[in-house]
């Protein structure tokens, strides 16, 4: 819910600037095995760490929201073209590929997949219409390969 008020307000800003706003989709590649091989405290603390890196990863005005067992939502305002979106989301990619510490002895590395679009001030569709399209990128670079990425324009 986070989320969408975040779109909502974002779209209110866009209108008033004129400049586009980006969704940019998350999803763990191969997070169950981290649930079933570690426990779903060890989950958790890939969760919290991955979340951690999203929010370093972007500007102080981006949002960034959990929307699901392993999938994240990350709202980018100011944008000037669906490229824009492009190095944000390859930072995000390298940062979220180092080794997370579960404990003293144990690291995991994960990779994420993630797909991207953008939204602006004429922007006639529903939010749920705009998130869907960025997941649906995401779930076309994932069956392509896992860890990468796709922007789809509006």
């Amino acid at each position: 819910r986070a989320a969408f008020e975040a779109l909502e307000k974002a779209l209110a800003r866009s209108r008033r600037t004129g400049q586009l706003v980006g969704v940019i989709y998350i999803d763990l590649d191969k997070f169950k095995p981290v649930n079933d091989n570690f426990g779903h405290d060890a989950g958790d603390i890939v969760l919290s760490e991955v979340a951690t890196r999203l929010v370093e990863s972007l500007r102080e005005t981006d949002t960034v929201a959990r929307i699901g067992g392993d999938e994240f939502v990350c709202i980018l305002e100011q944008l000037d073209s669906l490229n824009d979106l492009e190095s944000p989301i390859r930072t995000l990619l390298s940062n979220i590929n180092e080794p997370i510490s579960l404990s003293e002895n144990i690291e995991v590395t994960l990779s994420v997949s993630a797909g991207g679009t953008v939204f602006g001030k004429d922007a006639e569709e529903a939010l749920q219409d705009v998130v869907r399209r960025a997941d649906q990128a995401m779930y076309e670079a994932k069956l392509k390969e896992p860890g990468s990425f796709k922007l789809m324009p509006a």
